[in-house]
């Protein structure tokens, strides 16, 4: 392509949900990637001979609806099927365990690990549910400022999670900035 207005890194599925709606605006989209298949982490690959994986077929969760709809990926070919559990761990001893979208059994497999940590899972995912909630009307819209977001926190009676997403900013910023200083 001559005289693209925009170059895209990789053409993993955020890569190229940007091009798309890059390319609807009107733009001239270069998308570049160096591996011979697009798609990044929800690509299906034969890792194992005869066996294929989705190899980060979770973060297909990400992909908003509206985003589904509005580039008609259905008409494309993605189709999308559903698991019975929600995420599945596995140590290299062989420990694993399963999160299911019923919490009572995800506390059952946890605490064969750990009783302690099934107690906190309760805890963590009611924690995770009030934070989503707040921050799911900004996600496909412009960031807004921190001190915006953390007023709508405070007025939602969750200042308990904005000042732990403050405090996880606080936290990134100051890692970036070391990093960059190296």
């Amino acid at each position: 392509m001559r005289n693209p207005n925009v170059i895209i890194i990789g053409a993993g599925h955020n890569g190229l949900v940007a091009a798309s709606y890059l390319a609807r605006s009107g733009l001239r989209v270069l998308v570049l990637e160096r591996r011979k298949m697009v798609g990044g982490a929800c690509v299906t690959e034969e890792l194992i001979p005869g066996a294929r994986f989705s190899t980060c077929a979770y973060v297909v969760s990400s992909l908003r609806p509206q985003i589904m709809r509005e580039l008609k990926l259905e008409q494309f070919g993605l189709e999308l099927y559903a698991s019975d559990f929600i995420n599945f761990a596995m140590a290299q001893s062989g420990e694993r365990f399963f999160i299911w979208p019923e919490v009572d059994r995800s506390i059952r497999e946890i605490e064969s690990l750990s009783k302690h940590d099934a107690g906190s899972f309760h805890h963590f995912g009611s924690r995770l549910q009030r934070f989503a909630k707040l921050i799911e009307p900004h996600l496909l819209n412009s960031p807004p400022l921190l001190s915006t977001l953390l007023a709508e926190f405070e007025q939602a009676g969750a200042i308990d999670l904005g000042t732990s997403l403050s405090q996880s900013v606080s936290a990134t910023c100051w890692t970036a900035s070391s990093s960059t200083s190296l």
